[in-house]
């Protein structure tokens, strides 16, 4: 996990950013990996804002995809 970092998203920079990853445990102990290499799902939330991007992937041996990112929001005040 990184806190308080900057990610952005097309041009939209986000400040206080937390990213987390899912990880498959079976995997960083049967096959030595360290939790970056076993993630099978990252995630980036924004402070005030919630999940901003969410990047997934079916297995360990492929690239990560977009599952979901932000496109637009509005807090009403």
């Amino acid at each position: 996990m990184t806190v308080d970092t900057y990610f952005t998203i097309g041009n939209d920079q986000y400040e206080f950013v937390i990213y987390c990853i899912h990880y498959d445990a079976t995997a960083m102990s049967d096959l030595g990996l360290n939790y970056a290499e076993a993630a099978t799902v990252k995630e980036f939330y924004a402070r005030d804002v919630g999940l901003i991007k969410r990047l997934w992937r079916s297995n360990l041996f492929v690239d990560f995809s977009d599952s979901m990112y932000l496109v637009e929001y509005s807090i009403a005040s």
